[in-house]
């Protein structure tokens, strides 16, 4: 009984070593994104840090025919304690026409138009708005229901808006690359950044898989960077359709010309497209997951790198170079001196 015992308790020993945490993350969009525009998802959680601040659901990008709908329903998490007594909370504004207020005590707003609202030709403006400064709210789902009363989900949002305070977390995005080091954040579900300490993290890896909707139409660059600036690279060529990286002791760092490397703590980590040309692009995001196991020290992962000699390869800087140049270079996800 005693040897039974001893070996139960070290096969738990053992799942708890080679346990893992798979976690869902989000891009984070900017207010005001710089060389990159956005259509998120659906599924946002919005803090805004200004009265009458907003966002778009429906724009000029997907604009309806209110002839066609009856009214709409949202699924949402409220947040009570960021409304205000004598202001309110948030409402949803339809083409300045009609204003639906989203209950604290609720869960999902359910409404028709009205008929200010179906006489217009187009609905090019439906804003989640806030009536007060510093309100919460998570919205989950937007769904139209058609006048024969059958449901549309709306997956994708117009964005757009002011407000807000960014990065705004969304579980899936198309996101256009419109000139060099433009950068969307990966976030954690909360809108916060996903750090890394060498003093805190040093015997944990992190695992991150970004599944595509479609194979990349460019490069694209996964980015380190500490408090400020980036220092570390993953790049990924067109065609890639899953793109694979770790943080860990050992990819955390930034490595000199000479070889040495240094350790560096993350601070954010980026989406970045680092081409001189070729914009614009869509890198269309379906997801985003990180799994976290408890052993430290494995090498970068990146399954659309295969061990080719004549692989592109990179500089430091994520700018691609040839086999004549001098330094440190990435080429089929390693790190090497190139001295040739």
């Amino acid at each position: 009984m005693k040897k039974i015992f001893t070996l139960a308790i070290a096969a738990l020993a053992a799942l708890g070593v080679n346990a893992q945490t798979v976690e869902t993350m989000d891009l984070g969009f900017d207010t005001y994104p710089w060389n990159y525009s956005v259509v998120p998802g659906t599924d946002l959680l919005l803090t805004f840090n200004s009265q009458w601040g907003e966002i778009g659901l429906i724009g000029s990008s997907n604009a309806i025919n209110p002839a066609d709908y009856k009214g709409y329903k949202i699924e949402y998490e409220a947040f009570p304690e960021t409304a205000s007594a004598t202001d309110g909370y948030i409402h949803a504004n339809i083409a300045d026409k009609q204003y639906n207020d989203f209950a604290t005590d609720a869960t999902v707003m359910e409404q028709d138009f009205n008929d200010d609202v179906k006489a217009l030709a187009s609905i090019t403006k439906f804003n989640i708005q806030s009536k007060t400064a510093n309100t919460k709210i998570h919205i989950k789902s937007f769904t139209l229901v058609k006048t024969d009363g059958t449901e549309e989900a709306v997956t994708k949002a117009a964005a757009g808006g002011w407000g807000y305070a960014s990065p705004v977390p969304t579980a899936y995005a198309d996101v256009t690359y419109t000139g060099q080091y433009g950068g969307i954040q990966i976030v954690n579900a909360d809108g916060t950044a996903p750090v890394y300490s060498h003093e805190t993290d040093k015997d944990k890896t992190y695992n991150y898989t970004i599944e595509l909707n479609e194979p990349l139409a460019a490069p694209i660059t996964v980015e380190l960077d500490e408090a400020t600036a980036g220092f570390a690279y993953f790049n990924f060529e067109a065609g890639a359709k899953k793109l694979e990286f770790t943080v860990s002791d050992a990819t955390a760092v930034q490595t000199a010309e000479d070889g040495t490397t240094t350790p560096k703590d993350v601070a954010k980590i980026f989406l970045k497209s680092m081409s001189e040309s070729g914009y614009p692009f869509t890198v269309s995001v379906k997801g985003i997951t990180r799994t976290l196991s408890g052993t430290a020290g494995i090498e970068n992962i990146n399954s659309n790198a295969k061990v080719d000699a004549n692989a592109p390869m990179y500089n430091l800087a994520g700018q691609r170079v040839n086999k004549s140049y001098k330094g440190v270079v990435i080429q089929n996800g390693r790190k090497f001196m190139n001295n040739k």
